[in-house]
Parts: structure tokens; C-alpha cells; sequence
């Protein structure tokens, strides 16, 4: 009996499968292969889009609605103001008990039956009148100032000024920049710095003095 070698068992190379053009592909090779012609397949990718047009500053404007956009909307609600302070302030004169706020009342309804004659002549010509009557909230905050007794009177009728006031600045700064009329729109404009001069007395005046007693 010959020696015996120790050394490495032999290595065995793994048998290597030779795929005919008749030889049957597995099912999952089926699948990638299917895979591969799709994505290589006419139309498959998708070109490039170009990027969507941004809405400029001006389109956002001439779209997106506004308030005081209507000519009709504007003169509606400036007229109910003008005509809530016009009643209101002849009230004043005659019921509040502080010296100042009869002035204060004097001079609003001065000033707003001027502010309402023009706006009615301007509106009349841009062919939108202005209403008649007041409406439900300005008759709503008449009716509050009415009801008032005599020590919460001048409280009550300073509050109403002050809000309806407010509203009205927002009305004006909304159609000075967007309104359709140019004569209403100038108006607006040139209205605004006695109305915001005038809302601030009115602030000034319910804050600083004592409205529980004559003065």
C-alpha cells in the first residue's frame, strides 16, 4: 500500500447553468426581464415638465375678491355710516351731559352730513345711488344709542361712533386701492386721514374722561 498525502480536499468548481436561446428562463428571471424591456420600451420615459407659471402679485389682485371692490357695496355701507353718526350725533347734542362729547357730537355731525352729500352726488354720477334707508345693524346701533339712560349715554353713543368709524376706515382704505370708480376711489383717499384724525378724538375722548358724571 502506497503513502498516503494529506493535503486540501480536491476543490469542486460549481457547475455553471448554459442558457440556450431554447432553454426556458426561470419565472423570476421572466419577470426581469419583462421589467427591463418595459422601461426600454418607446414612450416609457416621461419628459421633463416645465415648471408651472407663478401667479404674479398683479393676478392675485385682479382675481382674489375684495370688499370694497363694488362700487354698489361701498357706497351701501359709507352711506349707513355717514347716516348712523348724522342721527346719532343729533342725539348727542342734545342728551349727552359732557361738554365735550356735545362737541365732539357738533362737529361729527357737521362734518358727516357734508362727507354724505358728497358721496351721494359722486355715486349718483358713477350710477350707483345711494340707499334710502338705513339698514338692520345701522338702525340696530341707533336703537342701542336710544335705549341708552343718562349716565351710560355718552359711553354708549362713543362706542358706536368708534366702531362704525372703524368699519368705515376699512371701507375707504379697501376702495382707494381697489375700487372701480376713479372719482369715488380719489374721494376714498383724500377722506381717510379726517376720518383716522377723527376716530382717534373719539378713542382719545371715551378713554380719558370720566363719562359717569356731567363735565
Amino acid at each position: 500500500m502506497g503513502p498516503v498525502l494529506l493535503g486540501r480536499p480536491a476543490f469542486k468548481r460549481p457547475l455553471l447553468r448554459t442558457v440556450t436561446p431554447d432553454a426556458p428562463l426561470p419565472a423570476r428571471g421572466v419577470l426581469l426581464l419583462a421589467l427591463l424591456v418595459a422601461g426600454c420600451g418607446p414612450g416609457a420615459e416621461t419628459p421633463p415638465q416645465p415648471p408651472a407659471e407663478l401667479a404674479t402679485p398683479a393676478a392675485i389682485a385682479e382675481s382674489a375678491p375684495t370688499r370694497a371692490s363694488s362700487t354698489e357695496a361701498f357706497v351701501a355701507r359709507l352711506t349707513m355710516t355717514h347716516r348712523l353718526e348724522t342721527d346719532a350725533s343729533r342725539l348727542a347734542r342734545a342728551r349727552a351731559r359732557h361738554t365735550l362729547v356735545r362737541a365732539f357730537a357738533a362737529t361729527t355731525l357737521r362734518e358727516a352730513e357734508a362727507s354724505g352729500e358728497t358721496l351721494a352726488r359722486l355715486a349718483a354720477a358713477g350710477g350707483a345711488p345711494a340707499p334710502s334707508a338705513l339698514d338692520g345693524p345701522a338702525r340696530a346701533a341707533l336703537d342701542t344709542i336710544r335705549a341708552a339712560d343718562a349716565k351710560s349715554f355718552d359711553a354708549r353713543y362713543l362706542d358706536e361712533i368708534i366702531e362704525a368709524r372703524e368699519a368705515a376706515i376699512d371701507e375707504l382704505e379697501r376702495y382707494a386701492a381697489t375700487g372701480a370708480d376713479d372719482s369715488l376711489r380719489v374721494w376714498a383717499a383724500d377722506a381717510l386721514p379726517m376720518q383716522r384724525a377723527r376716530l382717534q378724538e373719539a378713542d382719545t375722548l371715551r378713554q380719558s374722561v370720566n363719562l359717569d358724571r356731567p363735565g
